[in-house]
Formats: C-alpha cells, sequence, structure tokens
C-alpha cells in the first residue's frame, strides 16, 4: 500500500537522520523539563 511505502521512506530518512533527529527530538519534547542537561543527555545516548 501507499501508506506502508511512505512509512518505510519515513523511516530510511529516520535512519540516515537518526543521530541528529534524535538529539533534535529529545531537545525539543524533554530538554526544557530538564534542569541538569548532564542527565538529559546520558538519558538521550540511552534512547540510541
Amino acid at each position: 500500500t501507499n501508506f506502508l511505502k511512505s512509512k518505510m521512506k519515513f523511516c530510511n530518512f529516520m535512519f540516515q537522520n537518526h543521530i541528529e533527529l534524535n538529539i533534535t527530538a529529545f531537545y525539543l519534547h524533554f530538554g526544557f523539563q530538564f534542569k541538569d542537561f548532564t542527565i538529559a543527555f546520558h538519558i538521550l545516548f540511552l534512547l540510541i
């Protein structure tokens, strides 16, 4: 289906831009909630 194809393209895009998107998304979603960014980045690297 077209949905499956677009999902595959999106997954490939996510994989190719894994580090950048993880950092950006993590910062946007969680970064502002952390006062200690050291803890935030430890959690981030666990997710990568």
